[in-house]
């Protein structure tokens, strides 16, 4: 190998470690994707770091994290965040989306947990804050201030960080949630707005293991949900890297 190739290599070497270390350093010292949605009650973000997420939970006063997301409880970013969880005493829920997509169930059952004023303010987030955390914050206009489709969609695709023109089975979701709901009779709605004010938090058969006190829930597994079969909240959660 001749100097001129090894010093191109070791060029190229240095620069991309660099670039590695500095990403690193800005997602450990910046929000991702982070965005208020109503002050003092909702703020969209993707998984933060501990550092960003301290400062998050502190200057929003945030009370519960909904992850939108299965991930392994041996996972990194499972670990720092409980420890952050338990450091500042605040709920942690989980709904189990898995691959960047949600059923409708999981969009209602995330929308009602961040619609409740006792979790509030709430922070909702996926991995990347894009694809799911879209999906609910989408699913929340939709099913507690009453938007159309088209309205919803409107506001979760003008983020920077939106792809609306490859983003085309968010919308599909969206608007099937739309039609969803609005199918749904004004008898079942006043219905459930009384009792979203007060969801379960906590799972009685998980009672004793090592999540209880993080207010960890598990919610249905998204596979079995996909193939129409009956599911409990007591399945495992698996890892999901998606968006």
């Amino acid at each position: 190998m001749n100097r001129r190739r090894v010093i191109v290599l070791t060029t190229l070497g240095i620069a991309g470690a660099f670039g590695s270390g500095f990403a690193w350093l800005r997602d450990d010292l910046l929000e991702k994707r982070v965005a208020v949605l109503e002050p003092g009650r909702l703020v969209r973000g993707a998984w933060q770091r501990p550092a960003p997420l301290r400062r998050l939970i502190e200057r929003e006063k945030i009370r519960t994290i909904v992850s939108l997301t299965a991930i392994n409880r041996d996972d990194p970013k499972y670990v720092a965040q409980a420890k952050v969880v338990q450091e500042k005493g605040i709920k942690w829920v989980i709904v189990p989306m898995r691959g960047s997509r949600a059923t409708l169930e999981q969009m209602a059952e995330a929308a009602d947990l961040v619609a409740n004023p006792a979790h509030q303010p709430a922070f909702f987030h996926c991995v990347a804050g894009h694809h799911r955390t879209s999906l609910v914050h989408a699913a929340y206009r939709i099913r507690h201030e009453g938007w159309s489709a088209d309205q919803a969609w409107l506001e979760v695709s003008t983020f920077p960080w939106a792809r609306p023109d490859d983003d085309v089975e968010d919308r599909h979701l969206i608007e099937a949630f739309a039609k969803s709901e609005h199918a749904k009779p004004p008898s079942w709605r006043v219905a459930n707005d009384a009792s979203s004010t007060n969801p379960k938090m906590g799972d009685p058969s998980r009672a004793g293991q090592p999540d209880d006190h993080l207010g960890v829930r598990i919610g249905p597994d998204v596979d079995e949900q996909l193939r129409g079969r009956r599911t409990g909240t007591d399945l495992s959660l698996r890892a999901d890297g998606g968006e």
